[in-house]
């Protein structure tokens, strides 16, 4: 499957007001990751347990909510593939901007809550500040 041809497009219209708001915040989004902030270290050290989480994991991993790749490159540097979904098309473009060059990472619009994957395809998935934005979070 080409990593820019999921079959998952659309973007998600279960919560109308976040796909704006990601949308249009995709370079502060990045920004803070590496700012010299309290925002920053706590994005740092939770991208860093998440990463411990998956300890030794290889194969197929799956970020739904995604962003603009965030966890991207520490994925493919434990040599797995990564797969990212996300509703919203400027995080999807941005992510596929930054890791367009690698065969092992593929980035697709999808509704985190109908994704477009069998059962199985994955080896590991991480869904990580994503719970917040959900309309139905017990479902």
């Amino acid at each position: 499957m080409d990593r820019r041809d999921t079959g998952a497009e659309q973007p998600s219209t279960r919560n109308p007001g976040a796909i704006p708001f990601f949308d249009a915040n995709v370079q502060q989004y990045l920004a803070v990751y590496t700012a010299d902030s309290l925002g920053g270290y706590v994005l740092r050290v939770r991208r860093a347990r998440v990463l411990e989480l998956l300890g030794g994991l290889t194969g197929r991993v799956l970020d739904v909510g995604c962003g603009p790749g965030a966890m991207t490159q520490e994925i493919l540097d434990a040599g797995c593939e990564f797969w990212g979904v996300d509703g919203s098309p400027r995080m999807i473009a941005e992510g596929r901007r930054r890791f367009g060059a690698s065969t092992r990472a593929h980035f697709a619009i999808a509704d985190g809550e109908a994704l477009p994957f069998p059962n199985s395809t994955f080896d590991g998935v991480l869904c990580v500040g994503v719970i917040d934005r959900v309309p139905q979070p017990r479902r």
